[in-house]
This record gives C-alpha cells, sequence and structure tokens, in this order.
C-alpha cells in the first residue's frame, strides 16, 4: 500500500480510518465551506519499522491479507 493523499477541506479532523466492505474507509469531520487540500495518510505493513514521528495514529487496516498501519502525515499544498 502506497501513502495516498486524500483530497479534503482544510482543516478536516479525521474521526476514524477502518475497513468497510473490505475497503479502507476515513470518516473525518470536515467544513464544506474550507478549501480543498491533500491530506498524507502514511502507511506501514506489521514488521516494517516505524520513523520517530510517523504522525497521528488512524488505524489498522486490511488489504488483500496484508495488514497497514495508518497515520496522518498532515496537509500538503
Amino acid at each position: 500500500m502506497l501513502n495516498p493523499l486524500i483530497a479534503m477541506p482544510k482543516g478536516a479532523k479525521i474521526l476514524k480510518l477502518a475497513n468497510k466492505k473490505s475497503n479502507p474507509f476515513i470518516w473525518a469531520e470536515v467544513d464544506t465551506s474550507r478549501p480543498i487540500v491533500k491530506r498524507l495518510v502514511r502507511t506501514f505493513e506489521t514488521d516494517q519499522e516505524l520513523p520517530d514521528e510517523p504522525g497521528l495514529y488512524l488505524g489498522t487496516v486490511e488489504v488483500l491479507g496484508m495488514i497497514f498501519h495508518c497515520f496522518d502525515g498532515g496537509e500538503r499544498p
């Protein structure tokens, strides 16, 4: 799994990341009047070493039998 950039309104608060019908989903509290920015979701496999500051933990998902631990990498320009 890559480190996807997710389009969402600036300042969105991610509430949960989990599987729904075998696909990873993000639920967030958003203000739809704010401009859209890209948000980095950093993903790491179970045996992969984490950096010192991976970001805020969002959740763990299973994709095609592989386990990924996901962290908020923050907004990107």
